[in-house]
Protein backbone atom coordinates (compact mmCIF):
# COMPACT_ATOMS: atom_id res chain seq x y z
CA UNK A 1 0.00 0.00 0.00
CA UNK A 2 1.48 3.21 -0.90
CA UNK A 3 1.95 5.63 1.68
CA UNK A 4 3.82 8.60 0.20
CA UNK A 5 4.09 9.99 -2.69
CA UNK A 6 7.26 12.11 -4.65
CA UNK A 7 6.93 14.62 -7.00
CA UNK A 8 9.37 16.70 -8.55
CA UNK A 9 8.35 19.82 -10.03
CA UNK A 10 9.64 20.25 -13.91
CA UNK A 11 7.85 23.27 -14.95
CA UNK A 12 8.98 27.22 -13.91
CA UNK A 13 5.30 28.14 -12.75
CA UNK A 14 5.86 25.66 -10.12
CA UNK A 15 8.78 26.05 -8.88
CA UNK A 16 10.73 28.56 -6.62
CA UNK A 17 13.78 29.18 -8.19
CA UNK A 18 15.45 27.88 -11.41
CA UNK A 19 15.93 24.44 -10.49
CA UNK A 20 13.60 21.10 -10.31
CA UNK A 21 12.29 20.44 -6.67
CA UNK A 22 11.67 16.93 -4.80
CA UNK A 23 9.13 17.19 -2.22
CA UNK A 24 7.72 14.13 -0.94
CA UNK A 25 4.71 14.11 0.72
CA UNK A 26 1.56 11.55 2.68
CA UNK A 27 -0.40 9.86 -0.06
CA UNK A 28 -4.42 10.15 0.66
CA UNK A 29 -6.68 7.93 -1.76
CA UNK A 30 -8.21 9.43 -4.18
CA UNK A 31 -10.61 6.99 -5.81
CA UNK A 32 -10.84 3.51 -7.12
CA UNK A 33 -10.41 2.03 -10.34
CA UNK A 34 -11.27 -1.36 -11.85
CA UNK A 35 -8.43 -4.04 -11.43
CA UNK A 36 -8.49 -7.72 -12.52
CA UNK A 37 -11.59 -9.63 -12.13
CA UNK A 38 -11.37 -12.24 -9.38
CA UNK A 39 -12.87 -15.44 -10.14
CA UNK A 40 -13.12 -16.08 -6.25
CA UNK A 41 -15.24 -13.17 -5.18
CA UNK A 42 -16.92 -13.28 -8.86
CA UNK A 43 -15.78 -9.19 -8.81
CA UNK A 44 -13.08 -6.98 -10.00
CA UNK A 45 -10.09 -6.33 -7.69
CA UNK A 46 -10.25 -2.62 -6.46
CA UNK A 47 -6.70 -0.79 -7.46
CA UNK A 48 -6.91 2.96 -5.28
CA UNK A 49 -5.54 5.62 -6.83
CA UNK A 50 -3.39 7.80 -4.75
CA UNK A 51 -3.02 11.78 -4.48
CA UNK A 52 -0.47 13.67 -2.57
CA UNK A 53 -1.77 15.53 0.61
CA UNK A 54 -0.70 19.05 1.67
CA UNK A 55 1.23 16.96 4.56
CA UNK A 56 4.67 17.79 2.86
CA UNK A 57 7.72 15.58 4.98
CA UNK A 58 10.60 16.42 2.78
CA UNK A 59 11.61 18.71 0.50
CA UNK A 60 14.61 19.85 -1.65
CA UNK A 61 16.01 21.55 -4.60
CA UNK A 62 17.72 19.57 -7.00
CA UNK A 63 20.33 20.66 -9.48
CA UNK A 64 18.85 20.30 -12.70
CA UNK A 65 17.74 23.61 -14.61
CA UNK A 66 13.92 23.93 -15.47
CA UNK A 67 15.25 25.23 -19.07
CA UNK A 68 17.34 21.87 -19.46
CA UNK A 69 16.58 19.97 -22.44
CA UNK A 70 17.03 16.93 -20.81
CA UNK A 71 15.71 17.89 -17.55
CA UNK A 72 13.71 14.82 -17.22
CA UNK A 73 15.85 12.22 -17.44
CA UNK A 74 18.70 14.13 -15.45
CA UNK A 75 15.88 15.04 -12.76
CA UNK A 76 14.53 11.56 -12.55
CA UNK A 77 18.49 10.35 -11.78
CA UNK A 78 18.90 13.19 -9.26
CA UNK A 79 15.96 12.38 -7.51
CA UNK A 80 16.27 8.73 -7.34
CA UNK A 81 19.61 9.37 -5.69
CA UNK A 82 18.30 12.13 -3.41
CA UNK A 83 15.81 9.63 -2.19
CA UNK A 84 18.23 6.64 -1.12
CA UNK A 85 20.21 9.44 0.86
CA UNK A 86 17.76 10.69 2.82
CA UNK A 87 16.39 7.45 3.66
CA UNK A 88 13.19 6.67 0.77
CA UNK A 89 12.78 3.92 -1.93
CA UNK A 90 11.15 4.54 -5.13
CA UNK A 91 8.08 1.63 -5.66
CA UNK A 92 6.50 3.13 -8.79
CA UNK A 93 8.24 4.03 -12.02
CA UNK A 94 7.98 8.22 -12.65
CA UNK A 95 4.49 9.46 -13.59
CA UNK A 96 5.37 12.26 -15.95
CA UNK A 97 2.55 14.77 -15.84
CA UNK A 98 2.57 18.36 -17.44
CA UNK A 99 4.58 20.52 -14.52
CA UNK A 100 5.83 17.64 -12.79
CA UNK A 101 6.95 13.98 -12.30
CA UNK A 102 5.68 11.42 -9.66
CA UNK A 103 6.20 8.55 -7.82
CA UNK A 104 5.36 6.43 -4.97
CA UNK A 105 7.60 6.01 -2.22
CA UNK A 106 8.35 4.38 1.31
CA UNK A 107 11.08 4.78 3.69
CA UNK A 108 13.60 2.63 3.02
Amino acid sequence: MTSHVAAIATQPDVVTGDVCDLSIATAEVLSYRNGDYNPDTGQYDEIPEYTMSTNIVFTADLTVHVDDDDKLAKAEDEADQMLAKNGWSRTSDWFIADTAMYADVEPA
